[in-house]
């Protein structure tokens, strides 16, 4: 069943957009001139387009959420000094980081027979806004902290419920 109309999340995200499109175009147009708002609007009216043709293809689409955080990464890479910047690179280090662990727990739990796994969303969430908060202080040295930590938690997570779901008698699984 497809659920007409728009969802609050999808209100949510819009309004957000525009917020980081004002807030940007305000900084841009300090620091580059009248011809920075130009770039930053066509930007903020680019991605709702590029949005809709990726929803289209599911190639297009996987090529973007996998090409995404490098991207994100490279720009910051270029452009060190923009605060925002890195903090959306830290983000997305977190969040392929916090993939592979998760990918990581649903190997070990499965013993390698899985063929796929889904995302826990409240955990995913907690650690990159827990690890993206505390890089405003501690920098890429906390991103690492939090990386590791959510890695040897995952793991610990997968041998313990593997274990556990070992010892549980045949009907109960």
């Amino acid at each position: 069943m497809r659920q007409r109309g728009i969802t609050v999340i999808e209100i949510l995200v819009l309004l957000a957009f525009v917020g980081l499109a004002a807030v940007l175009s305000t900084y841009i147009e300090r620091r580059y001139g009248p011809i920075g708002i130009v770039v930053v609007l066509a930007v903020a009216v680019g991605i709702p387009a590029l949005v809709s043709l990726l929803k289209r293809s599911p190639f297009l689409s996987g090529l973007a959420l996998m090409l995404f955080p490098f991207l994100v990464v490279g720009a910051y890479v270029l452009w060190p000094g923009i605060f925002l910047l890195r903090l959306a690179a830290v983000a997305a280090v977190l969040v392929v980081g916090d993939f592979l662990a998760q990918g990581m727990y649903a190997r070990i739990f499965s013993r390698g027979e899985a063929e796929g796994f889904t995302l826990h969303f409240g955990q995913f969430l907690f650690i990159v806004v827990i690890g993206t908060v505390l890089s405003i202080w501690w920098g890429w040295r906390s991103t690492g902290i939090v990386l590791f930590v959510d890695g040897a938690w995952q793991a610990l997570a997968g041998l313990v419920d593997r274990t556990t779901f070992e010892s549980l008698p045949p009907g109960e699984e």
